[in-house]
């Protein structure tokens, strides 16, 4: 089998997976709004997402480092299927955050898999190359798909209903990246390592260290993810074409940053390319801030979609640099279990201020005053990916 033949399935899951998940995400907190959520509703929707989406990932990490990886891919896939179809049939705040977390807590066995896999197929020195090129195919797909479901959601006329498109686009391919995953062919080492994983992260400083760097930057970023959706719903009452819109911007600028930030960073280093993509981040809440018009929001997506992009490539070739070779999956499930308790905190927190101050001030007043504070958070946490030691050599 040559190199082509034997990566088309990773091309097909990543593709399936990647039109699912924005298909997904780019509704899911407009979808809760219309449903009626508040400030501090939200705040709950987004922080059990992440944390549920975290809590378990290390369980998933580390028995994936022990049994293989397509068998978790298979579960993780089919769990988002199932429970993505099954929003459209929800008229329920409540009812959707339950089952959300059922969603996150199950399906949570994607992300540490992926990167493990990928870390698998991959040699450090072209690591970031690699993966930029993996994950950039998915996005490109993925920006035609948005467009498209946002085009067909404006043609049906009932607010709630128009959700049904994207929601059965994504099941279908969640689907999709299920049955492509069982023709990947595994790669992975057999373990052979007797020394525990709490043993090799406690003697890793330069993980250690990264830990609390990264968890503080996505703290900081947090604060401000349960606001956006309020100010393109509230603020901007943009319609789903013009949704679909802003975020195939994100993902194109996102697909572009992929391929060529993981070039750049196994050219300049992975320290100072942490900071380089996550540095821009400001300007979406600064954006957002100033927003009455949704070409903000479009402005918004490109250095959001530039700096996700390139930032979470250089992310995970950071952790597979570090990991030990048997321990990949269980390396990037600590770094995720790290950010899902801070981004659970801090939107969280976010949640319940916005919505006392809300009743002080009104709605829009907070939103904005709270972005501008956010912006500033933003720019000083970037800072600390300086203070990351360096794992490439000879940069």
């Amino acid at each position: 089998m040559n190199r082509t033949s034997s990566r088309t399935p990773l091309y097909i899951t990543v593709a399936g997976y990647t039109i699912g998940l924005y298909s997904l995400t780019t509704y899911l907190d407009y979808f809760a709004v219309a449903l009626g959520t508040t400030p501090f509703l939200q705040s709950i929707l987004v922080s059990v997402r992440n944390l549920g989406g975290n809590l378990l990932q290390l369980l998933w990490g580390v028995l994936s480092d022990k049994q293989g990886r397509r068998k978790f891919l298979l579960l993780g896939f089919v769990v988002y299927a199932v429970t993505t179809l099954s929003f459209v049939f929800i008229s329920s705040p409540v009812v959707l955050i339950m089952v959300v977390v059922l969603q996150s807590l199950l399906g949570s066995t994607i992300i540490p898999v992926w990167n493990a896999l990928l870390g698998d197929y991959s040699i450090r020195k072209t690591r970031g190359a690699f993966i930029g090129e993996i994950t950039a195919a998915g996005t490109i797909a993925a920006v035609f798909a948005i467009l498209i479901v946002g085009y067909a959601s404006d043609f049906i006329e009932d607010e709630l209903r128009q959700y049904i498109v994207p929601f059965v686009v994504a099941g279908f391919c969640f689907f999709l990246a299920a049955v492509s995953s069982r023709r990947i062919t595994e790669r992975m080492k057999p373990q052979t390592s007797t020394t525990s994983l709490k043993e090799t992260v406690l003697r890793d400083k330069t993980f250690k260290k990264f830990l609390w760097i990264n968890g503080t930057y996505r703290g900081v970023m947090a604060l401000a993810w349960p606001l956006f959706a309020f100010v393109t719903v509230k603020i901007i009452s943009a319609t789903k074409f013009q949704m679909s819109i802003i975020w195939a911007v994100h993902m194109l600028f996102a697909a572009l940053s992929q391929k060529y930030g993981g070039r750049i960073s196994d050219r300049i280093g992975r320290r100072k390319s942490l900071f380089l993509f996550h540095f821009p981040f400001f300007m979406v809440t600064l954006l957002y801030a100033a927003a009455d018009h949704w070409w903000y929001l479009v402005a918004a997506s490109f250095f959001g979609g530039v700096s996700v992009g390139a930032g979470t490539v250089v992310l995970n070739s950071y952790i597979l640099d570090c990991a030990h070779e048997e321990k990949r999956a269980s390396y990037t499930a600590i770094n995720n279990l790290v950010f899902g308790i801070t981004s659970f905190c801090c939107s969280l927190s976010a949640g319940a201020i916005a919505d006392h101050v809300t009743g002080l001030i009104g709605l829009v007043p907070t939103l904005k005053m709270m972005l501008y504070i956010i912006t500033v958070l933003r720019i000083g946490a970037a800072f600390l990916y300086l203070g990351a030691e360096e794992t490439l050599e000879d940069v």
